[in-house]
């Protein structure tokens, strides 16, 4: 028997009726036919990336006649479109965090200064700005530059001999610039270089060929509360005349018993001091015992010796450097060092063994705006290989008043560099007079300096002097 299949209409009916109940509703706009055709949707206006550094399209206007500003404009209450990811910021570093517990303010800037062991006398050129972090990087790297230019006309008096007076006229004294670079609070890193240094020539020698040189270059942690360690080439914790800052010394020279009797200023003699070299130090200015009362400091050094410029150690032994301050508030500071150091002199193959000691004594008073400062040098050197022994003298004693941007002060120097030669009748021994007048501009790092020596040496020599300084420190 055969099925009944339904007509072709029927069937044509059917589908449509399913079509529309499946179709979403529309909404039919007034006077639209109802068989117009649905229009096609609209695409989401795009920005396309410029080219050659055009500016960005602009997006279409949507419909409805919505004012241009209104199309860009971000809706209230849509947030703010996320900013472009950026390096983070260096996290901020406490001034506090490595503050120890009951230690005062002032002990606590004191301790991280950073200072030299001159015992307070001025603020050395290495210092730490505390809290000043702007040259900080990612890593909490602080940068920083210093330095000074120190330019001097001298004026000596003219001698017989060729070599005292006869080269007058400018000259630079020093032009220097060092790079601090900290690592956080504790960690930090120091090198300056000189390039008016004049290397030593031969003796009394009326000239010298302007060089550049290293002078100090070390590392430095200063993150225990009763010492701080240097690693590299410095200035020995050793006599105050040297280990005073330059560009905030009173008097335009060092000592007389530091510095000796320099080429064109007389005949030339070379000084007890130290001077810088390659070693380690461990010290402390002020160990905090008190607030405003006693305290003190110390200071123990290793190190090649006296070996100037020269790269490696003049022989297989160390020299030992010690120094001991003691401290009454800002007022008053008494020290006292002494060192050892084996030496080998001369040229291949014709060296010879020293064995050289120094000991030293400084005290320095502090009243208002009047600084009184006096020192003490004896050294000794044992001339093993010759079979001589010689011993060095040397003081001086200086006062210094400052008011209004002037400071007046005036010193009196004495050195002998051989003492046993005095039976002899050889003429060596030296004094100097010198009176200083400073003036600190306000405001500007600028000073001028004028100082006048009366020198007198057994050796009869007219070799009077006027030096004029200007220094520009930064």
């Amino acid at each position: 028997m055969k099925a009944d299949f339904p007509s072709f209409g029927t069937l044509i009916v059917s589908a449509a009726f399913v079509a529309a109940l499946l179709a979403p509703p529309r909404v039919r706009a007034q006077g639209e036919p109802e068989t117009a055709t649905p229009p096609p949707a609209a695409e989401e206006p795009r920005l396309d990336l410029p080219e050659d550094g055009a500016p960005l399209p602009r997006a279409e206007m949507p419909e409805g006649g919505v004012e241009p500003d209104a199309a860009i404009a971000p809706k209230p209450e849509e947030a703010p479109p996320p900013a472009i990811e950026s390096t983070p910021v260096a996290p901020e570093i406490s001034l506090e965090a490595d503050k120890q517990v009951g230690e005062t303010e002032a002990d606590y800037q004191q301790r991280k200064q950073g200072r030299l062991l001159q015992s307070g006398l001025k603020p050395p050129h290495i210092s730490r700005a505390q809290g000043d972090y702007s040259g900080q990087t990612l890593e909490g790297l602080t940068l920083r530059f210093d330095g000074y230019l120190r330019v001097l006309a001298d004026f000596i008096e003219d001698d017989e001999r060729d070599y005292v007076g006869n080269n007058n006229g400018f000259r630079m004294a020093a032009a220097r610039i060092g790079l601090y670079a900290g690592y956080k609070r504790d960690l930090f890193g120091y090198i300056n270089l000189e390039a008016a240094f004049a290397p030593a020539g031969d003796l009394n020698d009326p000239n010298a060929q302007i060089a550049a040189s290293l002078q100090d270059g070390f590392i430095g942690y200063q993150g225990l509360p009763w010492a701080e360690i240097w690693l590299g080439r410095f200035q020995m914790p050793y006599d105050v005349g040297t280990m005073e800052s330059t560009r905030e010394r009173t008097f335009i020279d060092r000592p007389l018993e530091t510095r000796g009797v320099a080429p064109l200023q007389g005949n030339q003699l070379r000084g007890m001091s130290q001077g810088r070299q390659l070693g380690l130090m461990v010290h402390s200015s002020h160990l905090g015992l008190t607030d405003d009362g006693f305290d003190l400091g110390y200071a123990f050094a290793v190190s090649n010796g006296r070996t100037d410029t020269r790269i490696f150690n003049d022989n297989n032994s160390l020299a030992l450097f010690g120094r001991l301050s003691a401290h009454y508030g800002s007022w008053v500071t008494l020290s006292g060092g002494a060192f050892y150091d084996q030496r080998t002199v001369g040229e291949l193959p014709n060296l010879f063994d020293e064995d050289v000691f120094g000991t030293e004594g400084s005290l320095v008073v502090r009243v208002f705006h009047l600084v009184i400062e006096g020192q003490v040098l004896f050294q000794n050197i044992d001339r093993t290989t010759a079979g001589q022994s010689v011993q060095a003298l040397g003081w001086h004693a200086q006062a210094a008043y400052q008011r209004y941007g002037f400071e007046l002060a005036y010193r009196f120097g004495w050195y002998d560099p051989q003492l046993n030669d005095d039976e002899a009748g050889i003429p060596d021994r030296v004094m100097e007079h010198t009176l200083g007048l400073s003036y600190f501009v306000p405001n500007l790092p600028l000073r001028f300096s004028v100082n006048g020596t009366l020198a007198s040496e057994e050796l009869e020599i007219d070799n009077n002097r006027i030096s004029l300084l200007t220094q520009f420190k930064y």
